[in-house]
C-alpha cells in the first residue's frame, strides 16, 4: 500500500547508518556462498568505492529484499513487544558481547577491529579449547580496537 511504502522509506532513512551496508553485505554474502568476507574478490573485501557502486547496481533487487526483510522484522518485533507489554510481559534481550568476524559490522568498519591487512583478527578473546568444539575454534571472538 502507499502507506506501507512510505513507512518503508522512512525506515530506510532512519536506519541508513547500518542498513545500507547490512543489505549489501547480505547480498554479497549470498553471491559468495556465505564465505568469510575477507575471501571475497579483493575490491569488495577492501570496500573500494567503484566495486561497491557496481555491486549495489548488480545486486539492487537482493539489496531491496534485505532492506524489506529488516523492515518486516522491525514491524513484527514492535507488534510482539506491544502485545507482550499489553499482557504485562516484558521482553528482555540478551546482547552478545562480541561481534562475528563474518558480519556486516566488521566488513563495513574494519578500522574498529583488530584485523591484519588480510582481514584476519590479530587479537581474539574467549575461553581455552575443550573437547567439544572443533580444535581450531578455541572459543575465539573478535575484539574491538581501542
Amino acid at each position: 500500500t502507499p502507506q506501507e511504502r512510505a513507512e518503508l522509506a522512512t525506515f530506510r532513512t532512519e536506519h541508513t547508518a547500518w542498513l545500507d551496508d547490512y543489505a549489501l553485505f547480505m547480498a554479497l554474502s549470498e553471491q559468495f556462498g556465505e564465505r568469510l568476507w575477507s575471501t571475497w574478490d579483493a575490491p569488495l573485501a577492501r570496500r573500494e568505492a567503484s566495486a561497491l557502486k557496481q555491486a549495489r547496481a548488480e545486486h539492487a533487487p537482493r539489496i531491496e529484499f534485505w532492506v524489506f526483510a529488516q523492515w518486516c522484522f522491525f514491524r513484527q518485533w514492535a507488534a510482539l513487544r506491544a502485545y507482550a507489554n499489553g499482557k504485562g510481559v516484558s521482553l528482555v534481550g540478551d546482547m552478545p558481547i562480541f561481534i562475528s568476524l563474518n558480519s556486516a559490522d566488521v566488513w563495513a568498519r574494519p578500522d574498529l577491529f583488530q584485523l591484519d591487512d588480510a582481514g584476519k583478527p590479530t587479537v581474539v578473546a574467549g575461553v581455552p579449547p575443550d573437547y567439544f568444539p572443533p580444535p581450531d575454534s578455541a572459543g575465539a571472538t573478535r575484539t574491538i580496537a581501542g
